[in-house]
């Protein structure tokens, strides 16, 4: 059995089915992609273990067929090739490539010696799910602003993954925490898996169909002439919502913050990245923040690196305020500021906190 597909619809396709397949050594499913075709139209599918996608084209194919094949070395394969079309073939446990030349490879096997052949579970795929429009904008404002503050370890259990109710999505690792005021889904007091909400903002649509059955939510993006493919992304409702603080986490952005500074992002930045290098293997990734009337001086903990950075606009009741943060935290945070003119308000021997319009995000204070 074989199928031909245009090279730059194949290269297409690959291309955002790959973004699903986590690779883990240790779970050979995240590893593969399968290949179906049926009812003239061809299915890549990928998953990360938890989360699913398809990405389907229409094809002038009336035989079914299907084949599994290791995706990283496919993938690789396909961007380099250049002819018009691609002849696929499944022999014998053989993947036949044939293009600018013929490559062949070994599909998966099974516990069995068979070809792997898995497709997205029929649990996933259901039919009775409410739909409703999403904007992708929102998803990757939510993406740029609070994912940097999750937790990237999963010793915090709920909170390597967001937290989303009918008006805020929050993000916290408990040294800062992130809170973006608009709604994301048509649904409250959820975690949502991070890995999920990048696989969607994959999606090419700026509107996206959602559609929520139960447990089960399924994202696929709307129709768009320009491009050949239908991308659709399956994951479930997670577990711990219980484990996750949100009212102690919600209550840090209430602090009262009397004073506060406006400093271009451009220069924030600039300053972090030579500062830093005089931040010492004993130093705990630390830097000391002085706010005046009038500036802001950036130091080392030893001083031997000190900087200083004139307001653009400020607001101060105190004269002088001096803090530690966390260097890479406090720089993440101002990465994650999406206008040029950052806010920052300060004066709690706890925290500061920075306003950027319907984003906010807290940072705590470290001892020297």
């Amino acid at each position: 059995m074989s199928l031909t597909i245009k090279t730059e619809v194949l290269k297409a396709m690959t291309e955002k089915a790959q973004k699903c397949a986590s690779c883990n050594p240790l779970i050979p499913l995240t590893n593969i992609m399968a290949i179906h075709v049926e009812g003239g139209e061809v299915k890549f599918i990928t998953t990360d273990a938890t989360n699913y996608m398809k990405v389907c084209a229409p094809i002038l194919h009336e035989e079914p067929f299907n084949a599994s094949v290791y995706i990283a070395l496919f993938s690789k394969l396909v961007q380099k090739l250049t002819s018009e079309s691609v002849v696929i073939d499944a022999k014998d446990g053989i993947l036949i490539v044939t293009a600018d030349g013929e490559y062949k490879m070994e599909m998966p096997l099974d516990e069995n010696g068979e070809p792997v052949d898995f497709n997205v579970p029929s649990e996933l795929t259901t039919s009775n799910a409410q739909t409703e429009v999403i904007e992708k904008k929102i998803i990757s404002a939510v993406i740029d602003t609070v994912k940097p503050a999750l937790a990237t370890d999963f010793d915090f259990g709920s909170y390597v993954n967001y937290f989303v109710t009918d008006a805020t999505v929050v993000g916290s690792d408990t040294a800062q925490a992130s809170m973006y005021n608009d709604k994301l889904l048509p649904i409250s007091n959820i975690l949502l898996d991070a890995k999920l909400l990048d696989l969607v903002n994959t999606l090419p649509s700026a509107e996206i169909n959602f559609g929520q059955d139960g447990d089960i939510y399924v994202f696929e993006q709307a129709h768009i002439d320009a491009v050949p493919y239908i991308m659709t992304v399956y994951g479930r409702k997670l577990d711990g919502v219980s484990d996750y603080d949100y009212s102690v986490i919600t209550s840090l952005f209430d602090v009262d913050l009397q004073n506060s500074c406006k400093i271009a992002k451009s220069a924030l930045l600039s300053c972090l990245d030579r500062i830093t290098l005089f931040v010492g293997k004993y130093d705990n990734n630390q830097i000391k923040l002085n706010f005046t009337n009038k500036d802001l001086t950036i130091c080392s903990v030893t001083n031997s690196g000190v900087e200083r950075i004139v307001y653009k606009e400020a607001q101060n009741k105190s004269a002088n305020f001096t803090c530690t943060v966390n260097a890479d935290l406090f720089k993440n945070q101002i990465k994650a500021q999406l206008t040029d003119l950052i806010e920052i308000q300060f004066g709690s021997d706890a925290l500061i906190k920075f306003v950027d319009g319907v984003h906010s995000s807290v940072l705590a204070l470290e001892d020297e």
